[in-house]
């Protein structure tokens, strides 16, 4: 008689187990991504990162080691709100969880609409924020109390930050809305779509961003990168290894910077600064005029404006090579100098020894270099 030997499949008992783990999988992600109801919620972790649609976010110092956060909904839809708490990229998330993309926000303009793009965990989501009708009616302000120390990051779709004495390394941002910070310590980063940004107070390395309104920077002891689309900025005792200053059109004023290098950079606005202490300087405006008081002689300073006047102050003991470009008639300088060339556009010279170097053009206007009264 002859057998047969009938082979059973290798990947059978595979096949079978694949729902099995698949169950166990989204067992996993709901334990991880449990909703709960809004109040008082204890993170641990040393990431921390919290999301949310529209209120205010205020961020406060933590006696502990744990990030506590407080949810406080308001709104005809409030009880529509829950929290959410997972792990996402690394991170401890917070989010507050909204069931629409259409949200009421009842401090806009009437008839107008507007949209933010908010991070989700990796995943974007558009939301459409409308001051009446068929939209979801809920916020949630919500106040973060924050341990030395801690890396914490919060997305915010509409409305206003505010942090007050944390000693943390904080990336705060907000689709539209205004940023307020007092007495920081760490790396602060700050990012708004539209609205103003205020900082008085900050020890660290402070970065920040806005796509429209006005910027003012106040007692800041460490480094500064500022950038804005449109808005005036303003400077106020600084002393840092860097400053960066750039704006697409608006006004630059700055007063009491110190700093191993400074940059103020405007497509169009005039740019005033007021006792700078640099040692290598650059200032650039588009169109505008710029006036600069120097408080030390310079290693490098280089200014230029497409259309308006320069007033370069400087040291009675200003030691520098001068090379500016402008009219021979519109130019003054009120040092006694060495001059090496000359021509209708362009000038050469030298102050005292030469030692630092002093760039200077403009396309139309006056340029005047003159000493400090005292």
């Amino acid at each position: 008689m002859q057998t047969r030997t009938v082979a059973r499949s290798q990947t059978a008992p595979f096949l079978f187990a694949i729902p099995l783990i698949l169950a166990a999988l989204l067992l996993a992600a709901v334990a991880r991504a449990s909703e709960e109801k809004p109040g008082h919620h204890v993170l641990r972790g040393e990431k921390v990162h919290v999301t949310n649609v529209i209120g205010t976010v205020t961020l406060l110092p933590a006696e502990g080691r744990d990030v506590t956060v407080d949810v406080a909904p308001s709104g005809r839809d409030a009880d529509q709100l829950r929290v959410e708490v997972l792990d996402c990229r690394g991170a401890k998330m917070l989010r507050v969880v909204y069931p629409s993309d259409l949200v009421v926000d009842p401090d806009m303009g009437r008839h107008s609409s507007s949209e933010v793009w908010l991070d989700d965990c990796g995943h974007g989501r558009r939301i459409k924020f409308t001051r009446s009708g068929k939209g979801l009616d809920a916020r949630a302000d919500v106040t973060i109390h924050v341990p030395r120390d801690q890396t914490l990051s919060v997305d915010l779709g509409k409305g206003r930050l505010k942090v007050s004495k944390t000693n943390a390394d904080l990336h705060l941002e907000t689709g539209a809305g205004m940023i307020s910070a007092a007495d920081v310590v760490g790396s602060v980063s700050l990012e708004t779509g539209s609205g103003s940004v205020d900082v008085d107070g900050a020890t660290g390395a402070m970065s920040i961003e806005s796509g429209s309104g006005e910027v003012e920077v106040r007692n800041l002891d460490g480094s500064l990168s500022l950038e804005t689309g449109s808005g005036a900025i303003t400077l106020d005792r600084i002393r840092a290894d860097q400053v960066s200053i750039e704006t697409g059109s608006g006004g630059i004023s700055a007063e009491g910077i110190i700093a191993a290098e400074f940059t103020a950079e405007t497509g169009s606005g005039g740019i005033r600064i007021d006792r700078l202490n640099a040692p290598r300087a650059v200032l650039e405006t588009g169109s505008g005029g710029v006036a600069l008081d120097l408080e030390r002689s310079p290693e490098s300073l280089h200014i230029e404006t497409g259309s308006g006047g320069v007033t370069l102050t400087t040291p009675r003991d200003l030691n520098a090579r001068l090379e500016i470009e402008c009219s021979r008639r519109l130019l003054d300088i009120d040092f006694p100098l060495d001059v090496e060339s000359q021509n209708s556009r362009r000038f050469r010279g030298r102050v005292g020894n030469g030692k630092g170097s002093i760039e200077i053009g403009t396309g139309s206007g006056r340029v005047a270099v003159r000493p400090r009264a005292s």
